[in-house]
């Protein structure tokens, strides 16, 4: 009984350090454009905006941020990288009778990329990208106690190639004396 359990015991760690490591990784970094940060403030704070959210970029960083905004608002931001390649964001909230709802939409366009054969001769060009949108919603549960959801659709492409799928965030704010 001890080497069965010992043996089930070692499988088990097997199949779990199998699952941590990056064996099984292939195709695992899609939408990676979703990392980039969205809005001055927040790339600003390095990033850390998510116990904060009190803009339209709570879309993007806490969805439950957005049930803090009194007013309609709308922001816009685009950044350009090297090599011609561009991130835009844009964002709508505003809240409603008990609740506060928003939409955006994230793009990155790579530009055109030369395309090469394998003996290394230019053959043309193509051009690839990816877009996510995003509908929010968020409630005050309590005064200290803000919750929020977005849905998005993701969508990613390069050259004749495409994929999309749907996604989503849920994000809690618990605000406690001058801490959050």
């Amino acid at each position: 009984r001890t080497n069965t359990n010992s043996s089930v015991a070692a499988v088990i760690a097997a199949i779990m350090m199998m699952a941590a490591s990056n064996t099984f990784a292939t195709g695992t970094s899609a939408a990676q454009f979703l990392k980039l940060s969205v809005g001055a403030r927040a790339t600003g704070m390095a990033n850390a905006f998510s116990s904060v959210a009190d803009d339209v970029t709570a879309t993007y960083w806490n969805p439950a941020g957005l049930a803090q905004l009194e007013s309609t608002e709308i922001g816009a931001m685009q950044n350009s990288h090297f090599d011609n390649i561009n991130f835009q964001y844009i964002g709508a909230v505003s809240p409603m009778a008990d609740f506060v709802l928003g939409a955006s939409v994230y793009r990155l366009d790579y530009g055109t990329i030369d395309r090469y054969t394998a003996s290394d001769t230019k053959d043309g060009s193509f051009n690839a990208g990816s877009l996510a949108g995003s509908i929010s919603a968020a409630k005050k549960i309590q005064d200290n106690l803000l919750v929020g959801a977005n849905l998005k659709y993701v969508s990613e492409s390069i050259e004749s190639e495409k994929a999309s799928t749907f996604a989503a965030d849920l994000g809690i704010l618990y605000k406690r004396n001058n801490m959050n």
